[in-house]
């Protein structure tokens, strides 16, 4: 456990850095930056941010029913999969990876458009 640390705490400075100088000047902002970048990668939170529009105080983002919708649908779909992770775990004591990041990732995504659908 003690041999990741070093790794871990190089991916948060990275992602520190992704969100706090390119992250909070776009409309993403840090705290989505900076959750991106420590989830996926800081490379693919970096290509996020980056690929978000600059925040110049006059742009506005009106309220979406298509995004709270896919919000809600992305959330579901993250608890049926923690459903099916955990009961995979009971019957055989293992986690697929793969599973796990899809999970974990469509409940950071629902819940990034869930705010978002609000607007700004």
């Amino acid at each position: 456990m003690f041999e990741m640390m070093p790794k871990l705490l190089i991916v948060i400075f990275f992602a520190f850095v992704v969100a706090h100088f390119i992250g909070k000047r776009r409309l993403i902002g840090f705290k989505w930056s900076f959750l991106f970048s420590l989830v996926l990668s800081p490379i693919i939170g970096l290509i996020i941010s980056l690929s978000s529009r600059k925040n110049d105080g006059l742009t506005k983002i009106q309220p979406s029913e298509t995004k709270k919708r896919w919000g809600y649908a992305l959330l579901i779909l993250s608890v049926l999969s923690a459903v099916k992770i955990l009961m995979d775990f009971i019957e055989s004591n293992d986690i697929k990876s793969f599973e796990f990041v899809f999970c974990f990732v469509a409940f950071i995504w629902g819940g990034f458009l869930l705010e978002r659908s609000k607007g700004l």
